[in-house]
């Protein structure tokens, strides 16, 4: 507020010499002569010029204790000049006026826009209340060149900076442009590694057999998939699963085998519209190694007996979020090939009469799901279901992965089974069941 009255004061007495010859001019020329109202004015004027000038020079000494920069050369200020010009509209102290968004909190780094308000709002008082003194706008000054002869000549506002700087043309200098042509990858390569200790349980009726046991298991996953972003997408995956134990009981076998697969998908797509694929899926099983029954050379099973292929034929639905992933397919045609090498389990899995292979057609769903839970906890599921409209063949597998820290994991391994073709010499249940829980060392790529 101090500012603002000392710069009313400066201004005042500046700008009323000259209003006071307007006003005398102004009145001569309606009259025809001196009016009492510019005599008496012009008076009033010069009593009051030698009062101000005193308080401008104290006001000037002032600032300059208070190391306000103004200085004594008003025309160094841009903002001054218009208070020692002839009175005209200014377009920018009538803009300022009529901003809504106006601040009038002073800042030590906004003074010199204070600054400008103030003289903005002592301009817009004279234009209400004298508005018959102002006879020019500052449109009339920029045509006559403005009052600064030794400043540079105004840049037009509209001029971008890319009008004004120019690039440098460099004669003599050739830099060779280099095109290097690499051609899209659509593969995406990944692989899981886990070594696990776990505590197994398997059911009596299990179709494969085997018995409870604490032992180790090896897996491993190996995805390579091809997607080039339009229409096709090629999937393989490649599942080793292979699990040994030591089992008191069984006095004829001192390492077995309790989890043993060999499994490879490859599924072929076309897109059909938004997340539906037309797809051909081949799924393809078998194990490593025998498997004994305890306390017995009985082979339950071995390598190719059984070797089980599903050809698939039908639509697929792949929905890929950031914390899972969805691959739903329904193949209503299906082809379901068996075989079995050992000649000695070839009724154990159903194939008729002395041959080693059969087949059946029919219908398979298989759904497959990768969550992350949280950020520790990650679930995996596989869903499989086959039917020949004689019989049906239903495999859910979960595995629950609860990481520790980079490498060190716990999992939960369920498998739940039905198939009502096949029935145990212990038992005629149809469902069967196949759990472990594990923890040891988990690495990915």
């Amino acid at each position: 507020m101090r500012i603002r009255r000392y710069l009313m004061i400066i201004s005042i007495a500046s700008a009323l010499p000259w209003i006071a010859k307007a006003q005398s001019k102004s009145a001569t020329d309606i009259h025809g002569a001196s009016s009492a109202y510019a005599i008496q004015a012009e008076r009033i004027a010069q009593q009051y010029i030698d009062t101000l000038q005193t308080m401008r020079a104290a006001f000037d000494s002032l600032a300059s204790t208070q190391n306000m920069t103004l200085g004594n050369n008003l025309l160094i200020n841009p903002y001054y000049y218009r208070l020692f010009v002839p009175p005209m509209l200014y377009r920018s102290a009538l803009k300022d006026a009529m901003d809504i968004r106006r601040t009038n909190v002073y800042t030590p780094s906004s003074r010199v826009l204070t600054l400008n308000k103030n003289i903005n709002d002592f301009f817009v008082d004279m234009y209400t209340q004298h508005p018959h003194i102002v006879r020019l706008t500052d449109s009339d000054l920029d045509r006559e060149g403005g009052i600064r002869k030794d400043i540079e000549k105004k840049v037009d506002y509209k001029a971008t900076v890319s009008d004004k700087v120019k690039m440098q043309e460099v004669e003599g200098v050739v830099e060779p442009v280099v095109a290097i042509s690499r051609r899209p990858n659509f593969w995406k390569f990944s692989g899981k590694i886990s070594l696990q200790l776990m505590q197994n349980y398997i059911s009596d009726n299990w179709y494969q057999g085997g018995s409870s046991s604490n032992s180790m298991i090896f897996t491993s996953t190996f995805t390579a998939n091809y997607d080039n972003k339009q229409k096709v997408q090629w999937d393989n995956k490649l599942e080793m699963n292979l699990g040994f134990l030591t089992n008191k009981d069984d006095q004829f076998h001192k390492i077995k085998t309790n989890t043993d697969l060999l499994r490879m998908t490859n599924k072929l797509g076309i897109r059909a519209s938004g997340h539906w694929y037309y797809t051909v899926s081949l799924q393809s099983w078998t194990q490593f190694y025998r498997k004994y029954a305890n306390n017995s050379d009985y082979i339950y099973s071995d390598f190719m007996s059984p070797f089980e292929s599903v050809l698939s034929l039908g639509m697929d639905y792949k929905q890929n979020k950031k914390n899972y992933n969805l691959t739903l397919m329904l193949a209503p045609l299906s082809y379901d090939f068996i075989y079995v090498g050992r000649d000695e389990l070839t009724e154990r899995y159903g194939v008729p009469g002395r041959h080693n292979s059969y087949e059946k057609i029919g219908s398979n769903i298989t759904c497959s799901i990768d969550w992350k839970i949280a950020k520790e906890l990650s679930w995996s599921s596989r869903l499989y279901c086959f039917t020949n409209y004689k019989s049906v063949v239903a495999q859910w597998e979960h595995t629950f992965n609860f990481r520790i820290n980079k490498f060190l994991t716990t999992k939960l391994y369920l498998y739940p089974r039905f198939d009502d073709s096949y029935h145990s010499q212990k038992s005629h249940a149809r469902i069967q069941f196949k759990e472990y829980l594990s923890m040891g060392l988990d690495w990915g790529f």
